[in-house]
C-alpha cells in the first residue's frame, strides 16, 4: 500500500521534473559544495555535533538530540522496509547523480537518513542556542537544511524522502523535549527513561526475532546500542555525575571541544581496530555505537567537571 502510493506516476513526476531541474543546473563547483555539505550528516560527524552540543551549550538539549536522533533513525529503518522505494535514478532514467555520491547512497530512499541525521543532529542544535544566540541559531537551521537540499541536488533522494525524514525528525526533538521535561520533574525520571528504552528495545528485537524486520539488522542492532548507552549516560549523570557547563571563556571551549573530539575520534578507530578480525567482528559497530555513547555522556564529562574544578 505504502509503496504504491509512493510510487504512483501521479506523485513522482513532478518530483522527478524537480530532480532533473537541479540536474541541469549543476556545476563542477556546485557539485563540489553539495559533496562536502552531505558530509556533515555521514559517519560520526552527526554524533560530533551533538556531543559537542552536550559539552559546550546544554547537557539536556544533548541528551534530547541523542534520543529524538536514534528513534528518527530506527524509524527511517523501519519506513524503507515497509515502503521499500528504489532509488531516483532506478524510478526514472531520466535522472543521474552526482557519482560522487552515489557510494553513500545503498539500499532503499524513503526516507532521507541524511535529512534525518541533519534536521536533528545540526538544525536541533538550535533549541540549545536559540535563547542567548538567535544568529547561531539560524546558522545550524539553514545548515541541517542545506544537508537536505544537498540529497535532492546530488540525485540521490526525491523531495518526498527528504520532507517526511524532516517532519518526523521535527516531530521526534518536539515529542522527546515533552518526554524530558516530564522526567526532570520525577525524581525516579531516570528509571522511567531506562523503562521507556527497555520498551523500545523488546519491540525492536521482537520484530527482528519474529521476521518482521530483515534488512538493515546491525543499523538496528547499533541505534538501540547507542540509545540504552545514552540512557545509562542520563542515569549516571543524574545520579552522580551532575554535568554542568563550566563557566569558562569561548577560547577554552574550543580547546575543550577540540580535545573530546580528538579522543573521541582515536577512542573509536582503537576499539574498531580491536574487534576487526575477531569473533566480534560483526558486532563492531553495535560495539563502536555503545563506545561511543558512554564516552560523550558519561567519561568526557566527568573529566571535563574534574578538570574544570581544579584548573579552568
Amino acid at each position: 500500500m505504502l509503496h504504491e502510493i509512493l510510487t504512483n506516476s501521479i506523485v513522482l513526476k513532478p518530483q522527478i521534473d524537480y530532480l532533473v531541474f537541479l540536474q541541469n543546473h549543476r556545476t563542477p563547483e556546485l557539485d563540489i559544495l553539495f559533496l562536502n555539505i552531505t558530509k556533515f550528516a555521514e559517519s560520526i560527524v552527526p554524533y560530533i555535533f551533538v556531543s559537542l552540543c552536550y559539552w559546550l551549550l546544554d547537557k539536556r538539549s544533548g541528551f534530547i538530540l541523542f534520543t529524538a536522533l536514534q528513534l528518527g533513525m530506527m524509524t527511517k529503518d523501519l519506513l524503507k522496509e515497509l515502503a521499500f522505494v528504489k532509488r531516483p535514478w532506478l524510478l526514472s532514467d531520466k535522472v543521474h547523480p552526482v557519482e560522487a555520491a552515489r557510494a553513500h547512497a545503498p539500499g532503499y530512499s524513503f526516507p532521507s537518513g541524511h535529512t534525518v541525521r541533519g534536521i536533528t543532529a545540526i538544525s536541533g542544535i538550535s533549541i540549545a542556542t536559540w535563547k542567548n544566540n538567535k544568529w547561531l541559531s539560524i546558522f545550524f537551521i539553514l545548515l541541517g537544511f542545506s544537508v537536505l537540499f544537498s540529497r535532492n541536488y546530488l540525485g540521490v533522494h526525491t523531495p518526498q524522502d527528504v520532507i517526511v525524514g524532516c517532519l518526523f525528525s521535527i516531530i521526534y526533538i518536539f515529542a522527546v523535549s515533552k518526554f524530558f521535561n516530564w522526567i526532570d520533574k520525577k525524581e525516579n525520571g531516570h528509571l522511567i527513561f531506562l523503562g521507556a528504552v527497555l520498551i523500545v528495545s523488546t519491540l525492536i528485537i521482537t520484530m527482528i526475532i519474529t521476521g518482521i524486520l530483515k534488512e538493515e539488522l546491525m543499523s538496528y542492532y547499533s541505534e538501540l546500542a547507542m540509545l540504552l548507552g545514552v540512557c545509562i549516560g542520563y542515569c549516571i549523570d543524574k545520579k552522580y555525575i551532575k554535568y554542568e557547563l563550566p563557566k569558562i571563556n569561548i577560547y577554552k571551549k574550543i580547546i575543550i571541544g577540540f580535545v573530546g573530539v580528538v579522543c573521541l575520534y582515536t577512542i573509536l578507530h582503537l576499539v574498531y581496530y580491536l574487534v576487526s578480525g575477531t569473533e566480534l567482528d560483526i558486532y563492531k559497530r553495535v560495539i563502536t555505537y555503545f563506545c561511543m555513547s558512554i564516552f560523550s555522556t558519561i567519561i568526557y564529562p566527568a573529566i571535563i567537571k574534574t578538570v574544570s574544578k581544579k584548573y579552568l
